[in-house]
C-alpha cells in the first residue's frame, strides 16, 4: 500500500507560530506605547519653549514679565496638542517659571516618570518624577 503524504501544517506548528507572533506583538506594543508618551512629552516641550519666547519678546519691549501675561489673556494654557496644561508658577518682574503637567491619557500613561516639566526665564529645564531630567527632556 502506498500512503500519500498529506500537505499542510500540524496543530503544533500552528501553535508555535501563534506563540511567536504573540511575543513579537507584545514587544512591539510596549515600544509603541513608550514612543507615544515621548511624542506627547515633546508637545509640552515645544509649547513651553514657544510661550517662553513670547514672554521674552514682550519683556524686551515692556521690561516686565507681569505685563506680558496680563495683556495676553491669562496664566494657564493647553499645549498645542492638548496633552499638557501649562501655567506660570513664579511670575515676577524679571523672572518666570513655566510648568507643564500632563492631563488626560498622557497623565495615565506617563504616570510618575515625568510628572511635570519646567522651564525658567534663564532657560533652565527641569522635571519632577522618577526619571532623570535629561531623559524627560530628551537631552
Amino acid at each position: 500500500m502506498n500512503r500519500q503524504r498529506q500537505a499542510g501544517f500540524t496543530l503544533i506548528e500552528v501553535m508555535i507560530v501563534v506563540a511567536i507572533l504573540g511575543i513579537i506583538s507584545a514587544l512591539a506594543y510596549n515600544s509603541y506605547q513608550r514612543h507615544v508618551v515621548t511624542t506627547y512629552r515633546a508637545d509640552a516641550q515645544r509649547s513651553l519653549v514657544e510661550i517662553a519666547q513670547r514672554l521674552e519678546r514682550c519683556f524686551t519691549q515692556r521690561n516686565d514679565y507681569r505685563e506680558c501675561v496680563d495683556d495676553g489673556g491669562g496664566t494657564t494654557w493647553d499645549s498645542q496638542d492638548g496633552h499638557y496644561e501649562i501655567f506660570i508658577g513664579d511670575l515676577e518682574r524679571t523672572t518666570f517659571t513655566l510648568t507643564a503637567r500632563p492631563q488626560g491619557v498622557q497623565a495615565e500613561r506617563d504616570g510618575d516618570r515625568c510628572s511635570t516639566l519646567t522651564l525658567t526665564h534663564t532657560g533652565r529645564r527641569d522635571s519632577t518624577g522618577s526619571e532623570e531630567r535629561d531623559d524627560c527632556w530628551g537631552l
